[in-house]
């Protein structure tokens, strides 16, 4: 009875799959979309909006490995959707398989070479090893070189990327190889040319009327490594005595970089600087950032807020925004305000004028923050 019992289940769970696979195949799920890629080798193509080859839209699809078909990291593919499975949870979404590549996000791979006339790449998703065409043209093993990927049909039978050398870096393995690398890898821009600072250097700010804040008590918090100073605060008394002015003054770059200007570009191109161990790629050239800085004992171009508190309560009763001119008297850093705040331990060159400032934000720093706590919910 138990036999039966097992054959009858087992010819049920047959008829189940049998439907489903019927069912699939007259759906033929198709779905565009961009895959990002794991460095375990693990895919998700979140699909791209309207452009569901379907009725319906899913959501994120999951690829196993086996079903990459030479998909990288961030290619625009065509995938399809697989039939329910044991090995594939549909309670975590559904599975595809990647038919088509629509779109190659890159065409060269930087990578070490390693035996097999093979490299390794750098970028950790994309786990594949890639199998270098053709000559070294006399690079050796242990050494970056930059890559231009064969998109063939070889690649897609042998689940395997082939690529031609078409740049030797450096030795992998040194400080300064390995950044030359990651800079190839990521399209980093070098830094600033000598002629490009000078030019730069000669920028002046454009004229724009601006309320004079230099009256005032002026300070910049950064951490104590620094190297752009790009906001200041200030405190100062108000005809209310019950409030004071806090200015909130952040550096007016559009006074230096003009829209569609030659710096403006560059800037968009870069983005933000990159910080290296021992090598910095500014967005900026250095001259025209020096420039931008709220730089203490300098007059400074600032774009800036000013908020009438309350001090007794922190409540804040009005706001301005304005462009001023401000001077920046004192550079100071988190932690000496931090150990001032803690354990009362003052900077070495500080004197009783700041200390005095210090306490007055200090104290309406805590009536703000308890101000509100009182009126919102966190």
């Amino acid at each position: 009875m138990k036999n039966k019992s097992k054959l009858r289940r087992h010819k049920e769970i047959n008829e189940k799959r049998k439907h489903r696979k019927a069912a699939f195949k007259k759906k033929k799920m198709l779905v565009r979309g961009k895959i990002t890629v794991t460095a375990g080798g693990l895919g998700f193509v979140t699909p791209l909006e309207a452009d569901v080859v379907s009725e319906e839209k899913v959501q994120d699809i999951f690829i196993p490995p086996q079903f990459l078909n030479s998909a990288m990291d961030a290619d625009v593919v065509e995938v399809e959707i697989l039939p329910d499975r044991d090995s594939f949870s549909s309670n975590r979404g559904p599975a595809g398989r990647v038919r088509n590549i629509i779109d190659r996000a890159r065409d060269t791979v930087v990578g070490e070479i390693i035996a097999g006339h093979k490299i390794r790449a750098l970028n950790k998703r994309i786990s594949e090893e890639i199998k270098i065409s053709g000559s070294l043209n006399g690079a050796k093993r242990g050494e970056w070189v930059e890559v231009k990927l064969l998109h063939d049909e070889y690649a897609r039978a042998n689940t395997l990327h082939k690529g031609t050398i078409v740049d030797r870096i450096s030795n992998a393995g040194s400080v300064k190889g390995d950044l030359d690398a990651i800079c190839k890898e990521f399209d980093l821009s070098p830094p600033y040319t000598r002629e490009d600072n000078n030019e730069a250097a000669r920028l002046q700010p454009r004229e724009i009327k601006r309320m004079d804040l230099r009256d005032r008590i002026t300070a910049t918090i950064d951490p104590f490594d620094a190297k752009d100073f790009d906001d200041a605060i200030s405190i100062a008394p108000t005809d209310n005595e019950a409030e004071l002015e806090l200015g909130v003054h952040i550096a007016d770059v559009a006074t230096w970089i003009a829209p569609g200007s030659k710096w403006d570009k560059a800037a968009c191109e870069r983005s933000f600087t990159s910080y290296l161990p021992g090598r910095t790629l500014p967005m900026l050239p250095k001259t025209l950032t020096a420039s931008i800085s709220l730089t203490a004992d300098s007059d400074s171009m600032a774009h800036t807020i000013l908020f009438t508190v309350n001090k007794h309560s922190g409540r804040i009763v009005s706001a301005k925004r304005c462009h001023s001119i401000i001077k920046v008297d004192k550079r100071l850093n988190y932690d000496e305000i931090q150990e001032y705040i803690d354990k009362d331990i003052r900077g070495e060159d500080w004197d009783n004028d700041l200390c005095s400032t210090l306490d007055t934000l200090i104290k309406l720093y805590r009536n703000m923050r308890r101000n509100r706590q009182k009126h919102e919910d966190f």
